[in-house]
């Protein structure tokens, strides 16, 4: 999926869900910014709803091999970001993860106030997070 779509697809969503871990992601040549970085921003320019999850680093399961240590500084530069605009909650695994999620997101269906589309049928990806990556 090209970035192109990425942003269409924020565009078209109502909640944007940051999940930040300890790497920083694929950076964008262009802007020196993570793929990530970029998703958000249009989300955030776009007013839409955020949700933001960001491990905890001192606490987190994470293994070694998936600590971005050469990024670190434009990732804590980041986190920094989220953590000024938003309430971010930290995380510990996925599992804890997923309950954190399913608390706040549970609610938001239920909200009358919130305009929804329902378009006529879905194409979606998902993606497994695999339990030795975040933990």
């Amino acid at each position: 999926m090209d970035m192109d779509t990425c942003f269409k697809e924020i565009l078209a969503t109502e909640i944007y869900i940051g999940i930040i871990d300890l790497r920083f992601g694929s950076v964008d040549q262009a802007t020196g910014n993570s793929f990530t970085q970029l998703e958000y921003d249009a989300a955030y320019n776009a007013g839409k709803q955020i949700l933001i999850y960001v491990i905890d680093d001192y606490s987190g399961a994470v293994s070694l091999q998936f600590i971005d240590f050469v990024n670190h500084v434009k990732l804590e530069g980041f986190v920094k970001v989220l953590r000024e605009r938003h309430t971010a909650d930290k995380f510990l695994k996925a599992t804890d993860l997923h309950g954190k999620l399913k608390v706040a997101i549970i609610p938001l269906l239920h909200d009358e106030s919130i305009e929804r589309f329902r378009p006529e049928s879905i194409n979606c990806k998902i993606t497994r997070l695999e339990g030795s990556k975040i933990r």
